[in-house]
């Protein structure tokens, strides 16, 4: 994000290679990660965990990866696994951004779309994507979740389940654990 807000100030160009917009997401290619990475070695900066953060998915609440900005992104990880390094990948909760109108919660007009994450069509993609990227094709170690407080509220959202409030959103992270669990049942 610090990169990116400098970009947008045009105070310092990191990167001449793109595209990079000038948003944190902007910065989620694989060209920036490599040249962080580079960084990170170069100066002798110790990290166990890299996450990779906003911007490698094509959606914010459903792991898809962007090819267009991550043509290998089971190679990039491969490579941090080689040397002793976990990679964490950015998942948003309940933006609706790029997502099918099919996984978004009913609302009243003029109120901002969100995930329905009781949808059984969203639970079973997100399970299944979640599967793909932990398993052994992309072979990520987790997820990060981000804008867990971002949960809907007021009358005017109608999820398509019993659940409101925290006790929705303790169902939609243990959905992604679960998910997580399954190619790699010995971690935590």
């Amino acid at each position: 994000m610090a990169w990116a807000r400098l970009a947008a100030q045009k105070k310092l160009t990191l990167f001449d290679q793109g595209p990079v917009e000038t948003s944190a997401g902007g910065y989620g290619t694989q060209i920036v990660y490599e040249k962080i990475v580079a960084l990170l070695e170069e100066h002798r900066l110790p990290y166990g965990t890299l996450i990779i953060d906003w911007g490698w998915s094509k959606m914010m609440c459903m792991p898809v990866v962007d090819k267009s900005r991550w043509p290998d992104l089971a190679g990039f990880i491969r490579s941090q696994h080689q040397k002793g390094k976990k990679v964490l990948l950015w998942l948003g909760c309940w933006n609706s951004s790029n997502l099918p109108k099919e996984y978004l919660m009913e609302a009243d007009a003029g109120l901002k779309p969100a995930v329905d994450p009781m949808l059984p069509i969203f639970r079973e993609h997100l399970q299944k994507r979640d599967r793909l990227l932990i398993g052994p094709e992309i072979d990520a170690d987790g997820f990060k979740i981000d804008f867990t407080g971002d949960v809907p509220r007021g009358a005017g959202y109608r999820p398509s389940g019993p659940l409101w409030g925290m006790d929705m959103l303790l169902d939609y992270v243990r959905l992604i654990h679960t998910a997580l669990k399954a190619p790699k049942p010995g971690r935590h």
